[in-house]
């Protein structure tokens, strides 16, 4: 299950998925039968049965519950992004997240995010990621980019987080980079991954990444690092940029108020929950209330 939040379209603060950007949040991992069912109801359109290459999420298939939430999350976001390019008018598009997931093994996902980015471009936006957690991202631990900087970290043990952290003043904001990112290896897979750019932004020891396509980099010229600084100057008291915050926020609540009805219409008719997710659904009570 997920909810998706966009902030600043005009016509609404804040518009929503489930909402006026779409219906489908939802998906089902069931046995063949059930989801065949589910597919042909149309009262049940919200629901996700199939992956995005057509095979249904039934015991057969090769998927874990995390390739699950990673198809739905970037299937709605996409859509998302995908609406606000329908509507017009250009400008930036600050997306909570990577502009794509550079995993070989989720190349499936990257013409679902590309093919909306492409729209976006075409409609005069430029989109900017966003990347909040980044102590199992490795992309600063290349030797060559660990000779240029004065910190001594062991290669085995090394993320970005540590790198950035132990590189920047723990006082101050700083921005790092920009980095170009290039994808080759043995496998042919990677060299479907366009070229992205990318900042480190260390905000008094909290560090985030920014990143682009290289095309919209070369575009903007010395704009882009312009749209890097102004994302770190606006940080909250999250140490996240605050069209970030605002999204995360709606965005968490709406997921919060999603599973708790469906915890309701569950109990409602006996089925019993897994200890896990009972334990979701007290997080979702806890970001319901504001704890």
């Amino acid at each position: 299950m997920v909810g998706v939040a966009v902030y600043g379209l005009g016509e609404k603060a804040i518009d929503f998925i489930p909402g006026g950007l779409g219906r489908r949040f939802l998906a089902l991992r069931a046995p063949r039968e059930v989801l065949m069912q589910v597919e042909r109801d149309g009262r049940l359109d919200f629901l996700i049965v199939r992956r995005s290459d057509g095979t249904y999420l039934d015991e057969d298939c090769d998927c874990t519950e995390e390739d699950i939430f990673d198809e739905v999350r970037v299937s709605a976001e996409s859509e998302a992004l995908i609406r606000v390019a329908e509507r017009g008018g250009g400008g930036l598009v600050v997306v909570d997240g990577p502009i794509y997931f550079d995993h070989w093994a989720k190349t499936h996902l990257l013409k679902i995010r590309m093919t909306a980015v492409e729209r976006l471009r075409e409609a005069g936006f430029v989109a900017v990621g966003v990347v909040k957690r980044v102590d199992k991202s490795q992309k600063l631990c290349a030797r060559e980019v660990l000779d240029a900087f004065p910190v001594e970290v062991d290669r085995r043990y090394c993320n970005d987080a540590y790198v950035v952290s132990n590189a920047a003043p723990k006082s101050g904001i700083y921005l790092m980079g920009p980095f170009h990112l290039r994808y080759v290896g043995r496998d042919i897979r990677y060299y479907a991954f366009p070229d992205k750019v990318f900042w480190y932004v260390s905000v008094y020891g909290s560090v985030f990444r920014v990143e682009m396509l290289y095309d919209d980099f070369k575009r903007l010229g010395g704009e882009a690092e312009e749209i890097a600084a102004w994302l770190a100057w606006t940080v909250t008291s999250r140490w996240i940029p605050y069209v970030i915050d605002v999204v995360d926020a709606h965005a968490r609540r709406l997921t919060a108020n999603l599973l708790i009805a469906l915890r309701h219409a569950v109990k409602s008719r006996n089925i019993p929950l897994t200890y896990d997710s009972e334990l979701e659904f007290l997080d979702a009570l806890r970001d319901h209330v504001g704890v």
